[in-house]
């Protein structure tokens, strides 16, 4: 019986292969055309002894039913007549015991092949099925009119604005409480870098007022503790300054020095306030009001003392201060 899976694997480019399976041999055979015939007769060396027999032979049967029918074109006539008589094996005389195993293993060859190229094309066929399936849903959800249940979903973000202020004007207002014959004894990089602390002091300081003033009412935690990180990053910023040392004219050092003192009790009133708001968020209190210590307290007393020369004109400071 010709081999079927040679017979299929042979014609790569001929009718669906999956059907021909479920046939018998010589209904194989009599459903190829005589070109398929033909191919097998032509390369006998691809195939087995007896597939290319049985090709042979059904091009025998079908010259006979064409000649008897009178029917058949004079070229494909003449055509199969020429491959009916009896050609000689591949696998016959000093080839047929080179390699006896060798057309089993290119059979098995095949029909694995065959196997895997079958449930990959089964494979991509109901993986393409399903695409299309969920890409039909999608443009279906996404029409005009029509909104995805997650489109609905509203996101919450913290927002933390401050109240608006002005630390340039408040910078310049430091500067010009310097006595003037001070400001014109100072060199120009000194007053650069005078106003240049001033600035930064003011945009911390005023955030930090109005934080500590804002604790003891409700508040949202969230909000709150946001801000505090703000106005804790200021503060840093003029420290970077601080960290300098500077030749400045007697009155503009004492301002200097009150405002690194101020410096250090904000940050700690800040960071008082920050680790009361995590524990608050932590437990899920709710949005509650801020108590300062008694300590924290006397010291907002101390800085609002040593801020009273930043903002009106008062003999310098004749004591020593803590740093």
């Amino acid at each position: 019986m010709p081999n079927l899976l040679a017979l299929t694997a042979g014609l790569s480019a001929r009718p669906a292969l999956f059907p021909l399976f479920c046939m018998a041999a010589s209904d194989v055979l009599r459903a190829k055309t005589n070109a398929e015939l033909l191919y097998f007769v032509e390369n006998p060396a691809q195939y087995e002894r007896e597939l290319v027999a049985a090709a042979r032979q059904e091009l025998r049967r079908r010259q006979r039913e064409t000649a008897a029918s009178g029917a058949a074109s004079t070229a494909v006539g003449t055509q199969v007549a020429a491959f009916t008589e009896e050609a000689p094996s591949p696998n016959s005389g000093a080839n047929s015991g080179a390699n006896p195993g060798a057309g089993g293993r290119w059979l098995a060859g095949a029909a694995l092949l065959l196997a895997l190229g079958g449930a990959g094309w089964l494979w991509q066929r109901g993986s393409a099925a399903q695409q299309q399936a969920t890409d039909k849903a999608t443009a279906a959800a996404n029409r005009p009119g029509r909104l995805l249940p997650d489109s609905l979903k509203l996101e919450t973000a913290v927002s933390a604005p401050l109240p608006a202020s002005d630390p340039d004007q408040d910078a310049d207002r430091q500067l010009a409480l310097v006595p003037a014959a001070e400001r014109a004894q100072a060199s120009a990089q000194a007053l650069r870098q005078f106003r240049g602390l001033s600035l930064r002091f003011w945009r911390a300081q005023n955030p930090t007022a109005y934080l500590v003033g804002q604790a003891a009412r409700p508040h949202s935690a969230q909000v709150l503790l946001a801000q505090l990180g703000l106005a804790q990053g200021q503060w840093t910023e003029l420290n970077r300054g601080l960290a300098y040392s500077y030749a400045f004219p007697p009155v503009m050092a004492d301002q200097v020095a009150r405002m690194r003192a101020i410096a250090s009790i904000q940050r700690r009133t800040l960071t008082e306030l920050q680790s009361t708001q995590e524990r608050t968020v932590a437990r899920e209190l709710g949005d509650v009001p801020l108590v300062l210590t008694p300590a924290t307290q006397q010291e907002q007393a101390e800085a609002r003392r040593l801020l009273a020369p930043l903002q009106r004109y008062v003999a310098p400071m004749s004591v020593r201060l803590k740093g």
